[in-house]
């Protein structure tokens, strides 16, 4: 049977998924799935520009997905999403640095950018008007390898 791409891109983040993270990121919560399977999810979604509903209907619908990371069911969205906000900052780090060992990123030319977000969503003349007080600004800095445009740290201060 022909291995397709998207088999192989699945196999590759749960690969890097269990070579970082634990593999359930609560000691007493129900054991019913890896916390290593859920973030490879995420990653695939995040390659194909997926909605956790549209990941979840992806697994839903391929067993050969469902092979590649181990999954004896699909779990529904909102466990994908809970996994994703309990992922912590260094574990992101090592996400990308496991990956890039993996890839084979060879870190040669780097080009770093950084930029302000904004963490609310209100106009300045909005909150002028109606008295809300304005929250702070996050700075991102990403560190891009030119030749492959992987990205190869990531930081939010």
């Amino acid at each position: 049977m022909k291995i397709t791409r998207k088999e192989i891109v699945a196999k590759v983040c749960y690969e890097v998924c269990r070579r970082v993270l634990p593999r359930y990121s609560n000691k007493r919560g129900p054991k019913k799935y890896e916390f290593w399977q859920l973030i490879a999810m995420f990653l695939y979604g995040l390659i194909y520009n997926l909605t956790y509903r549209d990941i979840e209907e992806e697994f839903l619908v391929s067993e050969v997905l469902r092979k590649a990371l181990n999954l004896k069911e699909v779990p529904d969205y909102t466990t994908i999403c809970k996994a994703v906000k309990r992922l912590r900052e260094e574990d992101l780090r090592k996400l990308l640095e496991e990956s890039s060992k993996l890839l084979g990123v060879k870190l040669e030319i780097l080009a770093i950018d950084s930029t302000g977000l904004r963490e609310d969503n209100a106009s300045f003349y909005y909150a002028k008007r109606s008295g809300k007080k304005r929250r702070s600004w996050r700075k991102l800095t990403i560190v891009v390898d030119t030749d492959s445009q992987a990205i190869v740290s990531a930081n939010i201060s």
